[in-house]
């Protein structure tokens, strides 16, 4: 297909004929090969693509896989011949039924489709995460009512405040069944496996599993136990005083009963006896006796290797020993585990029946009920008779769940066809239940019921260039070369470089060198290390920018440091993916203003007075505050009535309490979000904030924080009350919300963390901060652990002493252990992903000190797998690479033998010319100033028609909508191209039918309108017909980046509407009309150099009558609530300055042509308003755009009273807002 050549493991990758479970090395072309499959399946099966199932990881990779599909079908649809483009053109006609998602939206769609089977409503909701914790939290405050009545069953009753002593709290135990209830998959499957049995066989089978991990956790390790203490035991020993019991003799009769232990199974006497020994050796600090030393004749040497190796086994036998005394805690633990399943069944009951009666599900619901339906037969064999081809994306990050969901679909891959793709080195995702044995049994699964010809593997990677795939694989072959499923250690398949340029590739190993503690703040001096180094290569590489370079770190806690060096640097930057959304400023001070708004409480109103939005000082605070009322009541009275009374003493004071009171009574009315657009749009907030530095993020995070705010509202009908204690209780809790991300397309260095940069590439890599290490995770006393396996895992108190230390069960120090385990095997891939996101320079950076690196940090993953420390200057890496490259239009692979040098940098010198330039900032330079005004003009600006016609409505609202951005914030502004904003009136109105669902909010009626204009632009610029508009929703849908928004519109009845609009406009004279014109162009771009500046704009559609006559066509999808002819053609007035600017443009293109100007309002086709334009008006309308820009340029922004009625940017009375 097409003329990419593909490898033979891509090509292998492509076959229909079997299940494949596939392994794509890190750059192997894994998105090509999914995106060919999808393509192939479709034109060689014969079959419709809603066939085809495509599942990914997140909302954006299903988005950006549905639009490089597109994007390859249009691709063929030009390529080929017309007979062969018919079927890509049907193809596309399909993208709309087509079934790529998440596994939570298909999820959905099967749950809606078979209701009945699920047991909820057809039209449920998806309750968000607040409103799913306000219903658990209702709940568990009505089992507390419960609780305290006098009916509440006695035993139960005590049950539960031995819950609350061991917990030590309600909140404590409130916040434990939370857990449960948001893991209730594990929840539920314990309580049926497990905990639906007496006490006695649960604490048997606590004493069982315990045996089994401690098995699991010594056998890889005791045969090296027994080999090395026997080797430290061995050599001749001298005489010792008499009195004195001789250790080595008895540590040879210990070793002995250690193996016949071993032989025996008897895990308990092993770890005893491997205890003992320890102790008989080692001090409690690790190093070998010098009594024992004594024993042995002089020469006997103890090589520090040993301590080393005795001590790491120490401290594994410390952390899991337990004495077969202290499996009488097992009891303990699983009468605790009752109690705690009735509590949960009582609350998750009660949480269960509110998401009904309210027809609510949650994220958990979607994958439960799911896979409850698929468990009927009927529901099953649809479904596997509707799916044809089932394929997996990130395979690696899926769970058992889903597996289930899946597997019943191909009839446990009898039937059907099943493609799987992912990369267990690549899998990080622990923390979000990700389950790696579920990608080792589909393999071993699909392996068995293909006769071993359905593992498949794409070993080649485009991405890394040769010393970098030489450096990964001689570093990770080692790290990953003991696989122990059970401890999530994977095995390593090398990389084969397919990269067909020159480019070699550097590797470099940064450190601040603290081994004197010389250092103030060792993570500052690391960060100014990785800025100067960063500027000798952005300088060095002339194909470098900003944008190719990526800072990659574990967590987010270094980002301040990186920022405040960078900005001293004058390195620009931005940071993808940060925290702590709802503890920004902005954000603090809008929640003022609406608790203000709710209460009038003096707390929020200072807070509020002193924000930007009215930027009051302390001592204009106080004057207020000691103002008193004329007739001083015997009650306090609060600053709100005092700032009343202040009205009259200043102007400041009484547009500041007029503002307010207009919003106390709107707040009565107004939905949260559009409220807090109006509020964001008064006076000089928006206009601060924009100044600030990074003031467009700033921007961008309110408007983030808007559609928050419609999400909040779309779930059920809220009070503003509501929405403030939500505001009040994140800004207290939620410090993990994500900050907008400025995007990848500025030219700024990227700064994020190694999990948010999986999938992305860069040419330039620093993973820095390599020898910290994450904090593990371990059960903390008075919490629990949730062991799908297991149990429900918790410390338990000592002797039932609840003041004293709690102790940990013997089962939960193994599971615990094992966790750890895991943990440390996902730390080495998550270096490795770190890695291999490097396409040219691949940089390693941390602080080194006297002491040795942390176990689980990546700097002592690069040591044991260079297997040298860092102390040399330079490091050498030698070895075979196997490559792969086009010869004679195929891949031929070949060994070369290649030594890579790795410098280790403790100092980096940089001199800087005279001084790094800021981006947008020029150089200072010698010069004398006129004192006369001084108007920049900066060339080669572009001005399109919007802005051109929007300055000529008013220059202030110019100022507002392009100098400072405020449009944004409101509902008229669209998300269409560049020239087919008209802000102020295309899509401005609301259809009458949806102005009369008056219970459905605001929000979704402007988003509805923006995509049906936005689909009807597109439909004409393609000529769709009525048919395959389903499909351009889809594309337009899929592709949209505001996918928050657009996901709560009615998407059936957007389709009706959009299909009814263009077929009367189809059927319309208008339109018949211009079908009679053969030469045209839709979507006509001009750009025209005027001195120095540019004018720009994109016409709907120019028609050429001839050589003589031009002919401008515009579409306009405006709503007006009066259609009477008059009503439209004084809209079509507001238009004329847009297009008298087309003419102009065409004019200065294709001068002394004759041009026509069409508007066509969509909407109403059959007025029809055409307008004749003489050379003289464009002449004239020509003066007008030269004396426009230059108003632009010298920031002159006056007001158009006059345009104040029809503008977004006036308040309910038609009045500026400003």
């Amino acid at each position: 297909m097409g003329s990419k050549v593909f490898t033979q493991n891509q090509e292998n990758a492509l076959g229909l004929d079997s299940h494949i479970s596939l392994t794509a090395n890190a750059g192997s072309g894994k998105t090509s090969v999914l995106i060919e499959r999808y393509l192939k399946i479709a034109l060689e099966k014969n079959i419709d693509l809603s066939k085809i199932v495509a599942i990914t990881f997140t909302d954006k990779a299903a988005a950006e896989l549905y639009s490089k599909i597109s994007l390859r079908i249009e691709e063929k649809i030009q390529e080929s011949q017309p007979e062969d483009a018919a079927r890509f053109l049907l193809l596309r006609r399909q993208l709309y039924s087509a079934k790529i998602s998440t596994i939570h939206s298909f999820c959905k769609d099967v749950i809606k489709e078979f209701a009945v089977e699920a047991d909820v409503d057809t039209d449920f909701i998806v309750a968000d995460q607040t409103l799913n914790d306000e219903l658990i939290a209702t709940s568990f405050d009505e089992f507390k009512r419960e609780f305290h009545s006098p009916d509440f069953p006695p035993q139960e009753k005590n049950d539960i405040r031995t819950l609350v002593r061991i917990f030590g709290s309600w909140a404590n135990l409130q916040s434990v069944i939370n857990k449960m209830i948001e893991e209730r998959r594990k929840v539920l499957r314990l309580q049926n496996e497990i905990y639906s049995r007496s006490l006695s066989i649960i604490e048997s089978f606590f004493n069982t599993k315990y045996l089994q991990d401690l098995n699991l956790i010594l056998a890889p390790f005791l045969g090296d136990f027994i080999e090395g203490i026997s080797k430290i035991n061995s050599g001749n020993t001298i005489p010792l005083k008499r009195g004195k019991e001789p250790k080595v003799p008895k540590i040879t009769s210990m070793l002995s009963q250690l193996r016949i232990a071993s032989q025996n199974g008897n895990c308990l006497d092993v770890l005893r006896l491997m205890k003992d020994l320890l102790n008989e050796i080692l001090t409690q600090k690790g190093e070998i006796r010098s009594d024992y030393k004594k024993e042995f004749e002089a020469g006997k040497e103890f090589t520090e290797s040993d301590s080393i190796l005795l001590s790491s086994y120490q401290d594994t036998i410390n952390k899991i020993h337990s004495s077969s005394d202290d499996l009488s805690s097992h009891n303990y633990l699983a009468a605790v585990g009752l109690h705690l399943m009735t509590l949960f069944d009582r609350v998750f009951h009660k949480y269960e029946t509110k998401k009904k009666t309210k027809g609510l599900l949650d994220f958990e619901d979607l994958l439960l009920k799911a896979e409850k339906v698929v468990s009927d037969d009927h529901v099953r064999e649809t479904l596997k008779e509707r799916f044809n081809y089932i394929m997996i994306d990130e395979y690696q990050d899926t769970n058992e769940i889903q597996y289930n969901i899946f597997l019943p679909l191909v009839n446990y891959l009898k039937d059907n066809n099943f493609f799987v793709v992912g990369d267990e080195k690549q899998s990080i995702y622990m923390f979000r239940d990700a389950e790696l044995e579920v990608f080792r049994k589909t393999r071993e699964n699909i392996q068995r019921e293909t006769d071993n010809r359905g593992a498949r593997e794409l070993e080649e990677s485009f991405r890394m260039s040769p010393s970098l795939a030489l450096f990964t694989n001689h570093l990770f072959s080692n790290l990953m070369d003991n696989p122990i499923p059970e401890f999530n250690r994977v095995a390593y398949s090398n990389i084969v470089c397919a990269r067909s340029d020159n480019e070699p590739g550097t590797i470099e190993i940064i450190l601040a060198d603290n081994m004197q503690k010389e250092l103030n703040n060792p993570q500052v001096s690391e960060i100014r290390m990785i800025a100067k180094r960063l500027k000798q290569l952005k300088h060095s590489t002339d194909s470098l920018n900003y944008r190719d370079i990526a800072l990659l770190c574990r967590k987010r806690k270094i980002f301040p440091v990186i920022e405040k060096v960078f900005t001293d640097e004058n390195i620009p930057y931005s940071i993808l993916g940060g925290e702590g959304f709802y503890q920004r400023q902005t954000v603090y001070d809008i929640y003022n203003y609406l608790s203000f708004l709710v209460n009038k409480d003096d707390v929020p109103l200072v807070g509020l007075l002193r924000s930007p939005f009215f930027n009051l000082s302390d001592s204009s605070i106080l004057e207020i505050s000691l103002t008193e009322p004329p007739d001083p009541p015997s009650s306090p009275v609060s600053l709100w009535k005092r700032l009343v009374h202040s009205a009259d003493q200043s102007k400041t004071f009484d547009k500041i309490v007029k503002i307010l009171s207009e919003n106390i009574k709107l707040a009565e009315t107004y939905d949260i979000p559009s409220l807090i657009r109006k509020i964001i749009e008064e006076g000089d907030f928006l206009s601060v904030i924009a100044a600030r530095k990074n003031g467009n993020v700033e921007v961008q995070n309110l408007e983030k924080l808007i559609k928050d705010a419609e999400v909040f509202v779309s779930n059920g009908y809220r009070l503003l009350y509501d929405y403030t204690e939500f505001l009040r209780d994140a800004i207290e809790t939620k410090t993990d919300e994500g900050l907008v991300s400025p995007g990848d397309d500025s030219d700024t260095v990227k700064i994020l963390t190694i999990h948010m940069a999986k999938g992305m590439q860069y040419k330039a890599v620093f993973v820095i901060n390599m020898d910290e290490v994450p904090q593990q995770t371990v059960t903390k006393a008075k919490s629990v652990a949730i062991a799908k396996n297991t149990g429900l895992l918790m410390k338990i108190p000592h002797s039932g002493n609840y003041s004293k230390d709690y102790v940990s069960p013997p089962i939960l120090r193994t599971y615990d252990y094992i966790q750890k385990e895991k943990e440390i095997a996902e730390s080495v891939r998550l270096f490795y992903v770190a890695v291999t996101r490097a396409e040219n320079f691949l940089f390693l950076s941390g602080v080194i000190s006297d002491k040795p690196f942390k176990k689980n940090s990546f700097f002592s993953f690069l040591c044991n797998g260079l297997n040298m420390p860092l102390i040399q200057p330079k490091i050498a890496v030698s070895g075979k690479l196997k490559k792969a490259l086009v010869h004679d239009g195929k891949f031929v692979s070949f060994e070369e033998d290649m030594t890579v040098e790795i410098p280790v940098l403790k100092t980096v010198d940089y001199a800087e010319a005279e001084a790094d330039p800021v981006p947008g900032i020029e150089k200072p330079f010698d010069i004398k100033v006129n004192s006369d005004k001084i108007i920049e003009s900066p060339s080669e600006e572009i001005y399109s028609a919007t802005k051109i016609a929007t300055f000529l409505h008013c220059p202030l609202k110019y100022k507002l909508t392009y100098e400072l951005g405020f449009s944004k914030f409101s509902h008229l502004s669209s998300n269409h191209e560049l020239e087919k904003e008209s802000v102020e009136y295309e899509y401005k109105s609301v259809d009458h039918e949806e102005k009369e669902k008056k219970d459905e909010d605001k929000s979704v009626f402007t988003s509805f309108s923006l995509f049906k204009g936005s689909i009807i632009h597109a439909a004409l610029q393609k000529n769709t017909p009525v048919e395959d508009v389903d499909s351009l929703i889809e594309v337009i849908l899929r592709t949209e980046t505001d996918f928050t928004r657009y996901n709560l519109i009615p998407l059936d009845r957007l389709r009706n509407k959009v299909k009814e609009t263009l077929a009367a406009f189809y059927n319309s004279a208008s339109y018949k009309n211009l079908q009679n014109y053969k030469d045209y162009k839709n979507e006509y771009e001009i750009f025209v150099r005027n001195s120095n500046y540019i004018l720009y704009g994109i016409i709907d559609k120019v028609i050429f009558d001839g050589d003589s006559k031009l002919i401008v066509v515009d579409y306009k999808t405006d709503t007006l609530p009066n259609t009477d002819k008059s009503s439209i053609l004084q809209r079509g007035r507001q238009y004329s300055d847009q297009l008298m600017f087309y003419a102009y443009l065409l004019n200065s293109i294709m001068p002394g042509r004759d041009i026509e100007l069409n508007l066509l309002f969509i909407n109403y086709p059959s007025i029809d308003i055409r307008q004749s334009v003489s050379l003289h008006s464009i002449s004239s309308f020509g003066k007008l755009v030269e004396k426009s820009i230059a108003g632009i340029r010298a920031k002159s922004f006056p007001k158009n009273l006059d345009h104040c009625n029809s503008c977004l940017f006036s308040d309910n009375h038609g009045n500026c807002i400003i």
